[in-house]
């Protein structure tokens, strides 16, 4: 009893805070599109995160099915890890954390989406322009994420899939600048909490947002420390530098749910057949020159031509593809 005591005491205290540095951080989040709470987190709370995510290397993170919350008995399936190099993404991988999240993660998400609901609202607008090649189904969002949560499984295609991820890269991981939009009910913040120190745990791999895809001279670049939670829009393309030495451990976690977007069943690509899908979609796209169609014909002079169009002289084969 004790425990459970301290630990919501703990979990109370944390929200508090948050809800606290969100109202007074305002006009950064509306300038800026960011803004760092440092050392929100203690660090007896993220040591045990950490070892929770990072678990026995050589069974939670390899492909194949990770569990990355404390096992209960009615708990479903684990979800499969992500692999970003299979992605085309980066290097590195995630794998998506089961509901409910650990304490005090599930109270401080719960905490910041009350707090960010009126800023989510009063920016909707600026949401949507930034999202405009996907529908947004909201006018408003309510008060709490139950309520959130209640519209996404509603939509169509309902979104009941949870979002939030546990990442982790090696020397020479990197995340490519994306956004996370998934489904017609989505949220204008998401919240990402390093779990590792720059300089202690890893070199490099800085996060960072920019406003465009190809927008690197924009890039605003963050160095994050064990205990600190940014929330930033999720119109803004993020992603990690690479890493250079070292191991590096964070927590993403996102308000709305997902819809599953692929069958389970169905095999994902590998990097290099990604690879050669690309190669041979690049041959197929440069256009045909004289020597090629010559090739495909069995052609050996150039001579065997027809003419078209009074001087216009074109390759047998080119009138198969005309």
């Amino acid at each position: 009893m004790h425990d459970a005591d301290a630990t919501k005491r703990l979990e109370e205290a944390i929200c508090s805070d948050a809800e606290k540095r969100i109202a007074e951080g305002r006009r950064t989040l509306d300038s800026e599109g960011f803004l760092v709470l440092e050392k929100l987190l203690d660090p007896d709370t993220i040591e045990r995160l950490r070892e929770m995510v990072e678990g026995d290397l050589d069974s939670l993170w390899p492909d194949g099915l990770v569990d990355c919350t404390p096992a209960k008995p009615d708990d479903l399936p684990a979800m499969r890890i992500v692999d970003l190099r299979a992605m085309n993404f980066g290097y590195g991988k995630f794998a998506y954390l089961r509901e409910p999240l650990p304490s005090p993660l599930n109270a401080l998400r719960e905490a910041l989406y009350t707090a960010l609901a009126p800023v989510a609202t009063a920016q909707i607008e600026m949401f949507r322009a930034e999202t405009s090649t996907k529908p947004l189904a909201l006018e408003a969002y309510p008060p709490k994420i139950s309520d959130l949560w209640e519209i996404c499984r509603a939509a169509t295609p309902p979104q009941g899939l949870p979002t939030s991820i546990a990442l982790r890269y090696c020397p020479g991981g990197f995340m490519e600048p994306h956004r996370d939009l998934q489904g017609t009910v989505m949220f204008p913040f998401q919240v990402m909490c390093p779990l590792s120190d720059p300089g202690e745990d890893y070199e490099g791999g800085r996060f960072f947002v920019q406003p465009g895809k190809r927008n690197v001279d924009r890039r605003h670049c963050q160095e994050l420390f064990k205990g600190d939670v940014v929330v930033f829009r999720s119109g803004l393309y993020h992603g990690v530098e690479e890493l250079t030495s070292g191991t590096r451990y964070a927590i993403a976690m996102q308000f709305a749910l997902s819809h599953l977007t692929e069958s389970p069943s169905k095999p994902r690509l590998t990097w290099e057949e990604k690879q050669e899908r690309q190669r041979r979609a690049e041959e197929e796209a440069r256009p045909l020159d004289r020597r090629s169609l010559h090739g495909v014909v069995g052609m050996s002079k150039p001579s065997n031509m027809v003419r078209v169009r009074s001087s216009t002289y074109v390759p047998v084969c080119a009138l198969m593809v005309m």
